[in-house]
């Protein structure tokens, strides 16, 4: 799917020129429609009257990361990326990142995220090997309220046919709904009931009362 990037430019600005080659190597057809979908760049549509605007916009964000990267603003560097490729973007540098760091900003990835199943592995085998700074995950507030929880914790998950068994679910079993209707889908609402220990992480940010489990 295409993210859409708001390039801000008024049509009349665009100049004639060609396309970087890092960026028309990431055209792809979806519906018929021309898009771009590059770590730097991503657009709803493509046409080549763009091509100044988004080879501007790769160029700065390019230096923007190699300035990041100096200076080891670690958030900093991920956030440029385009939301499908956060995700990546942690792991390439989680070497060199403070662990507190690295579950911190992995967490606003996960909040902001809308591409979990791609990486779905990959998610599993960081949560299984957690370690003593992977509460930093979940916000302050969050951490408290996960440790409020009783020892047995009733969750729903709304599912498709493929996507029963998955890490997130929620508390409330109205917004596992709407997940499962969401997009005219006629799903269904998946009950479980886990232990404490179980739960990796209680998320409230998007008021979705979040529950990750492993």
């Amino acid at each position: 799917m295409c993210i859409f990037y708001a390039i801000g430019a008024n049509m009349l600005d665009f100049k004639e020129e060609e396309l970087l080659p890092e960026l028309k190597e990431r055209i792809f057809v979806t519906k018929g429609i021309q898009c771009i979908s590059h770590p730097l760049v991503q657009t709803v549509f493509y046409a080549p009257q763009m091509n100044h605007i988004l080879n501007q916009q790769f160029i700065h964000k390019k230096e923007a990361l190699e300035y990041a990267l100096e200076k080891q603003d670690w958030s900093h560097y991920v956030w440029l990326h385009e939301r499908p490729y956060r995700f990546q973007a942690v792991r390439e540098i989680q070497e060199n990142m403070d662990r507190k760091d690295f579950w911190r900003i992995l967490g606003g990835v996960w909040t902001d995220s809308e591409n979990i199943w791609q990486n779905l592995e990959e998610w599993k085998e960081i949560f299984e090997n957690k370690d003593n700074l992977s509460h930093h995950f979940m916000s302050e507030k969050d951490r408290k309220y996960l440790k409020s929880l009783p020892d047995k914790v009733t969750i729903y998950r709304g599912y498709h046919s493929n996507n029963k068994y998955g890490l997130s679910y929620s508390l409330s079993k109205t917004t596992a709904e709407w997940f499962a209707n969401r997009f005219n889908a006629k799903g269904k609402v998946y009950k479980r009931i886990v232990s404490k220990s179980e739960i990796f992480a209680f998320l409230s940010s998007r008021n979705e009362q979040e529950i990750i489990v492993l």
